[in-house]
């Protein structure tokens, strides 16, 4: 027996598994797993990059885009490459690099134009033609995420206010998102974009989750909280608390002393169900969602099996919805 022990203590200690791994061949063994692993494609963490995009006015040089710090997940580069489209024709071009890494979230460093060359790059780039666009990011020279959205101009014809009004519009109008806040609070938080020129402060708008089907709230929102999206008069966002519905108000219908939902320990049953953002008076939005085992089964451009070219994470925390037509 002792022989045979001895034997096991040998073999053991000429073992390559017996040699301490440095930090270096840990690294490439992770790295080899993470892609090996059934990885998504990369993609933007989507509500970082609509923050990013900024829209400004300047006076004496007109009115610019500019794309800055963002987040993108399952990069497999450091670097790349980006253009801007018009039309279908090239209006610049960009470079970018991420400057930190957290496991599959990567942050990106603002676009930097690389033509065409000028003394205003650092504004952006000129917003001077209305028209189709298209940002195209690359890796390695080959395209891996897209995303469309127009421009419009209005105005401009007035000696006193020569720059004409821009606005954006883009897969940002019908898609919204809850967030399911993963610490110690565990709330659920719907947030979409809203327009300036699409609101007013006449209007009260509500939020109300209920089963598809059926009117009955089983989710409401709480009081709205407003957040700079889209800068320069163009989409801000919006942000509810889902709450347990509370007391009604007979006269003017709203909700009030609604109870905390908490989503880390509380769960709505399985099945499918409906948001609806009514801007009262106003456009009435709903969101389709399916939640299973507690959480919401993503669908649209974030769903398994999206078209890689435009698809959008939510970094395992927002699920984003896409509104019914």
């Amino acid at each position: 027996m002792r022989t045979l022990l001895f034997a096991l203590i040998a073999a053991l200690t000429l073992s390559p598994l017996a040699v301490a791994q440095s930090i270096e061949d840990r690294v490439r063994q992770m790295e080899t797993r993470r892609a090996s692993a059934s990885t998504p494609p990369p993609a933007p963490l989507y509500g970082a990059y609509l923050g990013s995009l900024t829209v400004t006015e300047q006076p004496a040089l007109g009115t610019f885009l500019r794309f800055l710090d963002t987040r993108f997940v399952f990069l497999s580069e450091s670097e790349g490459t980006a253009e801007l489209l018009r039309g279908g024709e090239t209006v610049a071009r960009f470079d970018w690099v991420t400057y930190d890494q957290a496991g599959p979230f990567y942050d990106i460093e603002p676009l930097r134009v690389t033509w065409p060359e000028s003394d205003f790059s650092a504004l952006g780039v000129p917003l001077d033609e209305p028209g189709d666009y298209e940002i195209v990011y690359r890796m390695g020279g080959e395209p891996f995420w897209r995303m469309p959205f127009t421009v419009t101009t209005s105005g401009g014809d007035d000696p006193y206010a020569p720059n004409p009004s821009v606005r954006l519009d883009g897969p940002w109008a019908d898609h919204a998102y809850i967030l399911h806040d993963t610490d110690e609070s565990g709330s659920w938080v719907f947030k979409r974009w809203l327009h300036p020129d699409d609101v007013s402060t006449a209007m009260a708008p509500t939020v109300t989750v209920s089963r598809a089907g059926s009117t009955e709230p089983i989710l409401v929102g709480g009081s709205p909280e407003h957040h700079l999206g889209i800068s320069g008069d163009n989409w801000n966002r919006v942000e509810y608390e889902l709450q347990w519905p509370g007391r009604r108000n007979a006269t003017s219908g709203a909700y009030y002393d609604n109870p905390a939902f908490r989503a880390n320990t509380e769960r709505l049953d399985d099945g499918d169900y409906v948001l609806t953002y009514d801007l009262n008076p106003g456009p009435v939005s709903r969101y389709p969602f399916t939640v299973r085992d507690g959480a919401i089964v993503p669908t649209g451009r974030q769903a398994l099996g999206a078209d890689p070219m435009t698809r959008i994470d939510g970094g395992g925390a927002a699920a984003w919805l896409v509104e019914a037509r």
